[in-house]
């Protein structure tokens, strides 16, 4: 798999920071940046895209978790169109025996609250949404689509969706998270999504480096 082709950088790069000075009306036309394909997913014959717009959302959402401003750099944009090929590879894969759909329902609600809580909650949510022509139903789909590959991803490489209050605790102790200085019992809650969402994204990054030799990614 190659790493995103400079171009595509470029166009995302155009977008204005999320708080920029203005609400003048964004008109968005989107366009295909990116083809992938793999034996695990139909290979050449069922090829998948991820749209600029895609990209760019998806990318602003990373950039919010680190700065209020929502500027996007080439970083975000590498890590989230890499995001973007393993999930939907991961969401792909069979599951035996099928899950639960209340794991899926309860896994999905998690990763809705979870992003919305790391970009800075419901309202800047909204202007990233607002900024990048989408809207809640996108939203949904990304929290929806990483639920999928996160249950597949707990139930083959080790739960991490369903910590009990003891693991929780070590976690609160032994880990760098943005709850460090409160009570536990005051964020247990938050925290469970922090650590889940964590741990999805170091083995989705592990499924993905495994998976690299048979992806086949062109940027446009």
């Amino acid at each position: 798999m190659r790493l995103a082709h400079g171009a595509l950088f470029a166009v995302l790069f155009a977008a204005p920071p999320l708080f920029a000075a203005g609400d003048a009306t964004t008109v968005v036309v989107d366009a295909v940046a990116v083809r992938f394909t793999a034996p695990d997913i139909g290979g050449a014959s069922r090829p998948r895209f991820v749209t600029r717009g895609q990209a760019a959302f998806e990318a602003r959402l990373l950039a919010l978790e680190e700065d209020p401003a929502g500027v996007i750099q080439p970083r975000h944009v590498r890590a989230a169109v890499e995001a973007h090929v393993a999930e939907e590879m991961l969401a792909e894969l069979p599951l035996d025996p099928p899950v639960d759909p209340r794991v899926i329902a309860r896994t999905e609600e998690l990763f809705r609250t979870g992003l919305e809580q790391r970009v800075g909650g419901a309202a800047a949510l909204e202007r990233a949404e607002k900024l990048d022509g989408f809207g809640p139903s996108d939203f949904e789909a990304i929290a929806r689509r990483q639920a999928r590959a996160a249950v597949y991803l707990d139930r083959s490489f080790g739960s991490f969706l369903s910590m009990d209050e003891d693991q929780l605790r070590e976690k609160y102790r032994t880990t760098s998270n943005p709850f460090r200085g409160r009570r536990f019992e005051d964020v247990q809650a938050d925290l469970a999504r922090w650590v889940a969402i964590e741990t999805f994204r170091a083995a989705e990054q592990a499924y993905l480096e495994t998976a690299r030799s048979r992806i086949e990614i062109v940027y446009f």
